[in-house]
């Protein structure tokens, strides 16, 4: 379990999670669109959009280079992390 907390304002101290501001951008406006992820149940998943899926791939898989300049990441809780991947139609 993470000993890291964020406060959110929906679900309140919840262990963080780190997403592209492209895919909370469109989770915010209720919009589906393609999401990749680390393990959900992980202490601290990670999350982002196809965009940023396609320039970590052209960067050998790791983020660097524009994979990482074009990344925008935000933390929010585990649980709003969730409710995105449920939003995507992913579980």
């Amino acid at each position: 379990m993470s000993a890291r907390r964020v406060d959110c304002g929906e679900h309140g101290m919840r262990a963080p999670a780190f997403i592209c501001g492209h895919a909370l951008r469109a989770a915010e406006a209720r919009t589906p669109r393609p999401f990749y992820w680390t393990d959900a149940e992980a202490d601290e998943p990670c999350g982002w959009c196809e965009d940023c899926h396609r320039r970590y791939l052209a960067e050998g898989e790791e983020w660097i280079g524009a994979a990482e300049a074009n990344l925008d990441l935000q933390v929010i809780c585990v649980d709003c992390f969730r409710e995105i991947i449920r939003l995507n139609g992913y579980a």
